[in-house]
């Protein structure tokens, strides 16, 4: 019978654990690059937008149609991007009124925005209070303060705008939200220009996806930092992803430096692991929007797609300028 020396075993599976590691590490970076080998029929398979795909890079991603610089959420706010910007993705909120009309609102209560106390799902489309503009839109818009602006329908932006890519966050509680939505979506014909889910709750954009999976969708916020996690432990290659687009946080400005570096998403592995499976990229900041020139070109050099912005006509001419546009 062989002796084995005392503390032998531990040697021995302790270097059966560094192989392993090692082992792991190997294939998950080898995965991380080259992402198709595994996943070439979910990347088939993903619901695309095409004309998001050949627009140049980053592309504006206009936050309630630039909060900013306009009335958010307005026809008007709409009406200032799409018209300024050749290449824009529209960003909006809907909630569903008393006599279910589909709106495009953010907020569940109207105080900040109408200065009226109740929730949008309390009132008919025809008792809503017309719209005030912020401290910060006066400024940078006068004209906003001489004209009444009406809280809109989606199916307004969706006629005005056909073929401008919309994406639309189902907002809570009402579950009729999604189907009332859905059936505007096929009414105008635009499930190749139309992203919808919902960042904040999970249940939600759930429904979006098992009511139509053809429909473009967004992660909501659980999923991108379950997505963040598994990068940080190399398991991400072998996650499953049905989601069109992702948002990924800059947290530039964090002044909790933990917080700040453990969520910091601007790393260009991971954002070109993401795009090699098929999905668009969007960077936004660590409160909401991403509006100055700094984090323009963070997001850029990490590789995003779009730039969630409330200056979308500020970012624009920044963009023009820099690729000889103007």
């Amino acid at each position: 019978m062989i002796a084995i020396p005392a503390g032998a075993g531990a040697s021995v599976v302790l270097a059966s654990l560094g192989v392993g590691v090692i082992s792991f590490t190997i294939v998950s970076r080898y995965f991380l690059r080259n992402p198709s080998i595994l996943w070439s029929r979910e990347i088939a398979n993903r619901p695309r937008l095409k004309q998001v795909e050949a627009w140049d890079k980053p592309f504006v991603f206009s936050h309630r149609g630039g909060r900013e610089e306009e009335v958010e959420n307005s026809f008007e706010a709409f009406v200032h991007s799409a018209t300024k910007i050749p290449e824009v993705m529209l960003e909006t909120d809907a909630y569903l009124t008393k006599d279910d009309k589909v709106v495009l609102f953010h907020d569940e209560d109207m105080e900040r925005m109408c200065g009226v106390k109740g929730k949008i799902r309390d009132f008919n489309f025809d008792e809503l209070p017309a719209l005030i503009p912020s401290a910060v839109v006066k400024a940078n818009n006068p004209r906003t303060t001489a004209r009444v602006t009406k809280i809109p329908l989606l199916e307004d932006l969706f006629r005005a705008f056909p073929n401008h890519v919309i994406y639309v966050e189902c907002k809570p509680p009402v579950k009729e939200l999604v189907p009332a939505v859905h059936e505007l979506i096929n009414k105008y014909d635009r499930k190749d220009r139309t992203v919808w889910g919902s960042l904040g709750y999970t249940w939600m954009s759930e429904l979006c996806y098992a009511t139509d999976p053809t429909i473009p969708l967004y992660t909501v916020r659980g999923n991108i930092l379950k997505y963040w996690a598994a990068y940080l432990f190399g398991i991400l290659p072998f996650l499953p992803i049905k989601e069109t687009t992702i948002l990924v946080f800059d947290t530039h400005g964090i002044k909790n430096h933990f917080f700040r570096v453990a969520l910091n998403m601007m790393q260009p592995g991971f954002i070109r692991h993401l795009k090699e499976r098929g999905i668009i990229t969007q960077a936004i900041g660590s409160v909401a929007a991403t509006n100055d020139e700094n984090g323009w070109e963070r997001s850029e050099k990490a590789g995003c797609d779009g730039i969630c912005t409330d200056v979308p006509a500020k970012m624009w001419l920044y963009y023009a300028k820099k690729r000889g546009l103007m």
